[in-house]
């Protein structure tokens, strides 16, 4: 779901720095991003949150604004 651009740095940061990556799976015949997980993986350990607005490929629209007050919570 992310773009190339995204996706190759943030491969390329835990090669360089030891950080973790994790993913934010996908659900629904949509492929919508589970936002009941990100509350699970957006703690206050996290340096560092990318992600898309818009897929290129699949047509979707992340919901941003959402994420970022998901964000904000601590």
């Amino acid at each position: 779901m992310e773009h190339h651009s995204n996706i190759v740095p943030s491969q390329l940061l835990p090669e360089r720095t030891g950080a973790k990556l994790v993913y934010l799976p996908v659900i629904g015949d949509e492929e919508l991003l589970d936002l009941d997980r990100l509350d699970q993986v957006l703690t206050s350990q996290v340096k560092l949150f990318t992600m898309v607005h818009f897929s290129n490929t699949l047509g979707t629209v992340k919901p941003v604004a959402e994420v970022r007050a998901r964000g904000n919570s601590d």
